[in-house]
């Protein structure tokens, strides 16, 4: 018997308060728990999420699950980014992939600056507040250019 094709669900709030309403759904994964999902997944599924900049914890994280997931035939959606939306027969076009390795690029520009900032490599735990920082800043950004119409008129 053939796997029969999942999808799953990513969710920052209860499920059932979100966009979840109405559709069928084989897994929830809250967003907490978006580490475990990977592994879970095999050709075919699909993982639909409402906010990139909600749902994934961190720009690498975000790049590394879409790299898995182009190279293993799993499907995304994303609601509110439309242009993040790929499958096996319709992989991301050009501009959005190079668009989200720039912004990569940005954030390790602003990152480099961090003694301006007044962060000191010394201190740890200052170090990964500002990294924070500098990823939730560039992911914002993706986040709202990614839910405009002006990326591909570019």
């Amino acid at each position: 018997m053939a796997n029969k094709k999942k999808t799953y669900l990513l969710y920052s709030l209860k499920p059932d308060l979100q966009y979840s309403e109405g559709r069928s759904y084989d897994v929830k994964i809250c967003v907490d728990e978006i580490a475990t999902l990977p592994p879970m997944l095999r050709t075919g599924d699909k993982v639909i999420a409402y906010d990139i900049f909600t749902d994934f914890p961190s720009i690498d994280f975000m790049l590394s699950f879409f790299d898995f997931a182009m190279k293993n035939g799993i499907a995304f959606e994303s609601v509110t980014q439309s242009y993040l939306n790929f499958s096996a027969s319709r992989p991301l076009p050009y501009k959005i992939t190079n668009y989200l390795m720039e912004m990569k690029k940005f954030r390790n520009q602003i990152w480099s600056f961090r003694s301006l900032f007044g962060v000191h490599d010394n201190n740890p735990d200052q170090c990964k507040s500002f990294f924070r920082h500098c990823d939730w800043i560039v992911g914002r950004v993706i986040s709202i250019t990614l839910s405009t119409d002006g990326i591909l008129k570019r």
